[in-house]
């Protein structure tokens, strides 16, 4: 027997599982003592570049008793394998791995490979004259733990120290993933990324709740949400399951280099929404909203960002609402407010009904151009808002709309918003209130077009 300078790993199955790292210098001794148990039965697992545990230049001996195993009825053993991860293992499970390959199986032969004139392959099949890779292998008898059962004679003559069988890993390389994206401006498909990945490959899918889509080991795309992905630039095989190469696994080699992608994106970053929590940890001016649930705002904050920015984004109601939502403005030199400061001529709000809404105007000190609303302080032509309804409470402060120069700043308040058109939408459920009115300085008066004109009593001047 040739003592390699090795490690072993030496396992002592159907009694105990006993773990022995032994060097050069004294590694026959855990065999001597298997011999003197009875356990002369041995199955060497060879990782054939691998390694156990993340340790090199390492194999896994499981040892038997036959005596100990059942018989047939021809009086031979059978012994039941288990792979060398198999968890009924007593203490560590010995996981192989091998940097850029996958494991096609465990194999009882191997061989070199080479093409139908001799000549050396490589790993994938290429001539290695070629390639000026190593020659590869090709397997044969993979072995099934569930079916197939070694069987030894329990009365011959074994020693541990020279395995009955050695099962081989093959290993396949990670396949090569050409991932396409969609060019919606010249309808083409270009090369997204191109990187080595295990054998299958899951698409992008929402989670259960989840807000935003779990793109896997898919590439991402800035600005976009994945929508679909084909097998073929026509877009006539779509990918609905997991994706990856053929393998043979009769002879342990891939049949498979590379694997092209092509692939459809959503503009925008697109966002599903359960819970009022969800939207304000997720607020974008930009984002794009999938309502999936009735959202109830009492003990959540609407964001800061959305009551004074432009949204210029989409939010899908799905027939749902938004309620319970208080809103104060807290910034004097603010241009625009409302649930949205304005609303950009390509933001879209569908089929979403926002009630119990409370925003409290404070006053501008803006010369001009400054507009507030229960909605938005402006809406730009262009915007689209279709089946939305709104209603709740526009609070003037009183308390901050006094100088002693009379009515401070300027600035436009309507029902919904200060500036813009709503002609499809309806202000019959918003009421106007004024609040810290002290000895009734001031008045209000809503006019046809729902703007609101605010009067100081005092001095009988308008805004």
């Amino acid at each position: 027997m040739k003592k390699y300078c090795k490690l072993l790993l030496l396992t002592v199955l159907l009694v105990s599982t006993i773990l022995i790292l032994a060097a050069c210098a004294n590694w026959e001794k855990p065999y001597t003592s298997a011999d003197a148990d009875g356990y002369t039965v041995s199955v060497r697992f060879d990782a054939n570049g691998g390694r156990f545990a993340g340790t090199n230049d390492v194999s896994v001996i499981d040892v038997f008793n036959p005596n100990k195993a059942p018989t047939n009825t021809d009086g031979k053993a059978e012994i039941t394998l288990i792979t060398p991860d198999d968890s009924r293992r007593e203490s560590n499970a010995f996981e192989v791995s091998n940097t850029g390959y996958f494991l096609a199986g465990w194999y009882r032969e191997r061989a070199l490979r080479t093409d139908e004139n001799g000549n050396p392959l490589d790993e994938d099949g290429n001539l290695c004259s070629e390639s000026n890779k190593e020659q590869g292998y090709v397997y044969g008898g993979r072995w099934d733990f569930d079916k197939d059962r070694l069987e030894v004679d329990p009365n011959a003559s074994h020693s541990s120290s020279e395995p009955v069988i050695t099962l081989y890993a093959a290993w396949v390389p990670d396949y090569t993933y050409e991932f396409y994206a969609l060019d919606s401006e010249t309808n083409q498909f270009t090369l997204l990324k191109s990187q080595k990945l295990q054998q299958e490959l899951e698409l992008p899918r929402w989670e259960d709740n989840a807000v935003k889509i779990n793109m896997k080991k898919f590439p991402t795309v800035e600005g976009k949400t994945f929508d679909k992905a084909y097998l073929d630039p026509e877009m006539t095989q779509e990918i609905t399951e997991r994706i990856g190469g053929s393998v043979d696994y009769e002879k342990g080699i891939s049949n498979t280099k590379t694997i092209k992608i092509y692939t459809t994106w959503i503009e925008g970053e697109w966002f599903r929404i359960y819970t009022a929590k969800q939207f304000y940890d997720n607020s974008r001016l930009g984002g794009n909203y999938l309502i999936c649930a009735d959202l109830d705002f009492t003990n959540q904050p609407w964001a800061p960002s959305l009551a004074k920015g432009e949204f210029r984004g989409t939010i899908l109601g799905g027939g749902h609402k938004f309620s319970n939502i208080t809103v104060k403005q807290g910034d004097a030199r603010q241009e625009a407010g409302g649930l949205f400061g304005k609303l950009h001529a390509s933001a879209k709000i569908e089929d979403l009904t926002i009630e119990n809404v409370t925003y409290t105007f404070s006053g501008s000190i803006n010369p001009t151009g400054a507009a507030f609303g229960l909605l938005a302080g402006t809406i730009a032509d262009g915007a689209t808002l279709s089946n939305v309804s709104v209603s709740g409470k526009l609070q003037i402060d009183a308390e901050n709309l006094i100088t002693d120069y009379g009515l401070q700043g300027h600035y436009e308040i309507g029902l919904l918003c200060g500036e813009g058109t709503y002609a499809d939408l309806s202000t019959d459920g918003i009421i106007c209130e004024l609040i810290r009115n002290e000895k009734n300085k001031f008045a209000f008066t809503v006019n046809e077009d729902k703007t609101v004109t605010l009067i100081q009593n005092e001095t009988n001047s308008e805004q």
